[in-house]
């Protein structure tokens, strides 16, 4: 499936260079309450639940996306307010999984140790204030951070396969700086230059293309 990944267009560029993207961390995700899921009625069960996440975070982490990358907020919120780049990846339907949106916070017992299918729902489980995103997240373990920038990074491979590189309405990057980035990667990746809409509250495709 299609999936694409906004980010700041200085980050988009070392994306594309080194063939990566950043896996986010858990202690530095914007919500709060991601895997603070559960609904839990006593502070022994809320230790026991903070000890297991932090085994979590220190273990794993995610990579973001969304179905579209017409969505006029998520350019607000995660590509530096239109001036920023979206990836658009081919990812395989095994590794991603859609998030669901609850206005309802789920029990989950804590008298006995918790299965794999009591933690996987958590997983994908997000308050209606974040429904927007209509997010799509691959978890992915961490390992060999890169000691330069003290960060973990997943590789593009046949799973995570960039197609699209779409430039925001209001970024600077042209497609000479592009092309020198992109060149050798197959199957061919496809430059978009995005505008506002003029009908619609829409990002849409600048047909003049870009330059």
């Amino acid at each position: 499936m299609r999936l694409y990944h906004f980010t700041h267009a200085h980050y988009a560029l070392q994306n594309i260079e080194h063939r990566r993207l950043k896996i986010a961390e858990i202690n530095d995700l914007n919500d709060p309450f991601d895997l603070r899921a559960p609904k839990l009625n006593d502070s022994m069960a809320r230790r026991r639940w903070d000890q297991w996440r932090d085994q979590m975070s220190a273990n794993f982490g995610m990579l973001c996306f969304s179905p579209s990358w017409r969505n006029a907020v998520m350019w607000s919120h995660y590509a530096d307010r239109h001036r920023g780049i979206c990836l658009g990846f081919d990812v395989s339907d095994e590794i991603a999984e859609k998030v669901t949106y609850s206005v309802e916070r789920p029990p989950i017992s804590l008298d006995r140790e918790p299965t794999e299918s009591d933690l996987k729902p958590m997983l994908f489980l997000k308050g209606p204030d974040w429904s927007y995103e209509a997010e799509y997240r691959i978890w992915t373990r961490l390992e060999d951070r890169d000691p330069d920038q003290n960060l973990y990074f997943l590789p593009f491979n046949e799973s995570l396969a960039l197609r699209e590189v779409i430039v925001g309405p209001v970024c600077d990057v042209t497609r000479l700086q592009l092309e020198p980035l992109l060149s050798g990667m197959k199957p061919t990746v496809s430059l978009v230059k995005a505008r506002l809409a003029f009908r619609s509250f829409e990002v849409v495709t600048q047909k003049l293309g870009l330059s």
